[in-house]
């Protein structure tokens, strides 16, 4: 177990990462089918609630409409207009004949219709003073408080049956607390003048018994609330004529169609509602959410099933794939060992047509060619150790002419020949310089010193007809720079610059301080360089390359970015016949 966990052998290694690969695919997998199956049983939960709701609503809507057409009857009935519109003082109408008339036409069409046996209460006053009344609460009736009523006040004087939800039953004697009022005027069929009014209350039963034959999954509830938020019908009672944005379910229902996940009593719930278009009541199913979720728990139980069948299948098949790999890699790798103990003689056994013999005959092949290139490597350490004692005579060189050149000084300088001396002093500290090696860095003030006795060589050369002035930034000359960085480019300006050039030859050296770096700028006032060549100037491979000893200015900038980065270097500038400029910058090093 410990070898196993501590992935020591590729064998090992292959079976875990394709047994974490499988195992990360098939959780990708699982993953989405446990979303997806979430998604649709919510999905699902959904439409079956909304199909329930609008067929219960749908039933909900035929009832009031049996009750509206009720009251459009009692609307347009000869009858009751006869009654309402007569005037009983004169005699030669028979009141009681009329009234019992009017009565038995409304008891029979009452009776007889479907929702008959939902009707409370039955008030018709006609302006003439006749009242007709239907139903034993109708007697109790508090006549005093109704028409304080706002569902009153609004609609006696309407010509359609308006709904106005679930209201306080006004009758001292009565079976139910609330009844369902519909207050509307009564017009006169002949004229369309309005005659009075009927007050027509039905038990909350008629919508109660369309719902209650709906079998309910258990934990679920149903509720039917009217426009002001009221329960018309709870599939549980106690919520009855509630206002339930007291109790909190609006916060679930937004609009007048949709669905929400919430809580309700702090029980979670999906509730899904819906709006009547024709009654204005919104009828609202909350399902209990761990039916779903119990779905969802026998959704992820079957997730973790194939996940583990899946793991499974994938250690064997690794397993087996990692047996028939590692074999001929052990080959390979005993044939190393081999190798690495000086026998280099190829095994043919580690050669095939697929990958792994493909890499055995590479093995062969590079056993075969290790003698061969330890031999070749012999010959060039011998090649580097030659070149490294030629490097040494050729330092060994500039010491010689230093000292050689002393003697011309002290000879010089017994013969009062000043320009031979300052020429052979000049020359003595260059040589000095250059037999330290090329890979030093010396500061400013040192480079500058060397610049000047280089070109106090050149003075004699151009028989005196060389100025330079130097211009450094205080606290710069401490820090340091390449050596041999100006020397070259000093060199351009004298034997290119000025060439042929009559009058004296101004050299300006400048050393400057950006930021973290510095600038160092070598002005002439030569011939300057044509515009043409000014792009190509630091090439070394142009057909003319030494001119303006382009070598030696590239080999500067090659070296400046070798040290410093590929943001450093030497930049050149010219006008043709007035000037050259070249700037080096480097960082700031102390």
């Amino acid at each position: 177990m410990k070898r196993i966990i501590s992935l020591n052998t590729l064998k090992d290694k292959i079976i875990v990462g394709f047994s974490i690969i499988l195992a990360l695919v098939s959780f990708f997998i699982i993953a989405y089918y446990y979303n997806y199956t979430k998604s649709k049983l919510e999905e699902r939960a959904v439409e079956n609630t909304q199909s329930n709701i609008r067929y219960l609503l749908s039933n909900v809507d035929k009832q009031l409409a049996q009750c509206s057409a009720l009251s459009d009857w009692i609307f347009i009935n000869r009858n009751i207009d006869k009654v309402l519109v007569r005037d009983y003082r004169n005699e030669t109408h028979n009141y009681n004949l009329d009234i019992s008339t009017a009565l038995k036409v409304i008891e029979d069409r009452i009776t007889s219709s479907s929702i008959g046996g939902y009707v409370t209460s039955l008030v018709i006053r006609g302006n003439n003073g006749v009242q007709l009344t239907f139903g034993i609460e109708t007697d109790y009736l508090d006549y005093a408080e109704m028409y304080q009523k706002d569902w009153f006040i609004q609609g006696k004087d309407e010509i359609v049956a308006v709904f106005n939800g679930i209201e306080d039953n006004l009758s001292r004697m009565r079976a139910s607390d609330y009844f369902l009022p519909i207050a509307r005027s009564i017009i006169f069929s002949d004229s369309r003048k309005k005659i009075g009014w009927q007050m027509l209350a039905f038990s909350p039963d008629v919508i109660g018994d369309s719902l209650k034959s709906f079998d309910l999954t258990e934990g679920d509830v149903i509720f039917l609330l009217d426009e002001k938020g009221r329960c018309v019908y709870s599939s549980q009672g106690q919520y009855l004529a509630k206002n339930m944005q007291e109790q909190g379910l609006f916060e679930l229902i937004k609009g007048d169609a949709g669905e929400t996940v919430g809580y309700f009593k702090d029980k979670k719930v999906l509730a899904v509602h819906e709006k009547s278009d024709y009654s204005g009541l919104r009828i609202v199913q909350l399902v209990d959410y761990r039916q779903i979720e119990s779905q969802k728990g026998a959704a992820a139980k079957m997730a973790f099933v194939i996940i583990f069948i899946s793991l499974t299948v994938s250690i064997l098949c690794s397993a087996f794939l990692s047996t028939n790999i590692t074999k001929p890699i052990r080959r390979l790798l005993a044939h190393m060992d081999r190798i690495s103990g000086g026998d280099f003689r190829p095994d043919p056994a580690l050669e095939g047509n697929d990958e792994m013999g493909i890499l055995g005959k590479g093995m062969n092949k590079l056993s075969s060619n290790v003698e061969l290139l330890m031999n070749r490597i012999k010959d060039e350490e011998k090649a580097k150790s030659e070149l490294e004692f030629k490097v040494l005579q050729n330092q060994i060189n500039p010491h010689f002419i230093y000292n050689v050149l002393n003697s011309i000084k002290v000879m010089a300088m017994l013969q009062k020949a000043e320009g031979i001396s300052e020429t052979a002093t000049a020359l003595g500290v260059l040589l000095k310089e250059t037999s330290k090696g090329k890979a030093d860095r010396i500061t400013i003030k040192e480079e500058l010193y060397l610049l000047d006795k280089y070109i106090d060589i050149q003075k004699v050369r151009k028989k005196g007809m060389i100025q330079v002035s130097y211009t450094v930034e205080e606290g710069l000359e401490e820090y340091r720079i390449p050596r041999f960085t100006l020397q070259p480019i000093a060199e351009n300006a004298i034997v290119h610059g000025f060439e042929g050039k009559r009058g004296m030859g101004m050299i300006e050296v400048s050393v400057m301080s950006a930021g973290e770096d510095i600038v160092i700028e070598v002005r002439d006032n030569g011939a300057g360089i044509p515009e043409g060549r000014l792009g190509s100037i630091l090439d070394a491979t142009d057909s003319e390359s030494n001119k303006y000893n382009r070598v030696g200015l590239k080999n500067i900038n090659e070296r400046i970015k070798l040290i410093y980065g590929q943001e450093y270097g030497i930049s050149v500038e010219s006008r043709y016949n007035e000037y050259t400029s070249v700037k080096v910058l480097i960082h700031k090093e102390l």
